[in-house]
């Protein structure tokens, strides 16, 4: 009987769609052994828009630039999807903790798809994160804080009695 090497079936395991790499993961314990640390990054999925820590840790440690249908499957639910939270029982903002982590990382559509995804956000919102973000964090959240328009985005938010909310990582 012929057995691929790992190296043909490393070319196999790259043509397939995420879910698909899970499941060839489970085909046996080799496969498991030697494919479960490539597909940990495909986790973001599950933290968009729901688990902010988790989202940004994954996004950090894992470099998607290779897997463009992925990431922009990513863009596309972050954006047409964003959360929102009520600080009060009259007043409803958009969570852009996840939007932001996107763009701060470089993962950022053109305009038009922007605008395909979320008109209202692109009008309101997407101007005011470019123009705050910069090379370094630190001088990002700065100039976050700055502005009025980026409310959930900032660092001491007047809603943080909620012990859930986590506010943007500052390094």
């Amino acid at each position: 009987m012929n057995i691929l090497s790992f190296d043909t079936i490393d070319i196999i395991f790259d043509y397939l769609d995420p879910k698909l790499k899970y499941y060839f993961t489970l085909l046996n314990h080799l496969f498991y052994e030697h494919f479960n640390i490539k597909i940990q990054k495909y986790k973001l999925l599950n933290y968009i828009n729901k688990d902010y820590l988790n989202f940004y840790k994954t996004l950090n440690e894992n470099n998607y630039t290779t897997d463009i249908q992925f990431i922009d499957k990513v863009i596309a639910k972050t954006f047409m999807n964003i959360p929102t939270i009520r600080p009060s029982k009259v007043v409803e903002m958009y969570d852009l903790r996840f939007v932001f982590e996107l763009i701060f990382n470089g993962y950022c559509p053109n305009d038009s798809d922007i605008k395909l995804y979320n008109v209202h956000f692109y009008i309101h919102f997407y101007q005011r994160i470019k123009q705050c973000i910069v090379n370094n964090r630190q001088v990002t959240i700065n100039n976050i804080e700055k502005d009025s328009y980026l409310f959930s985005l900032k660092q001491n938010s007047k809603f943080k009695d909620d012990s859930n909310w986590i506010s943007i990582y500052k390094e």
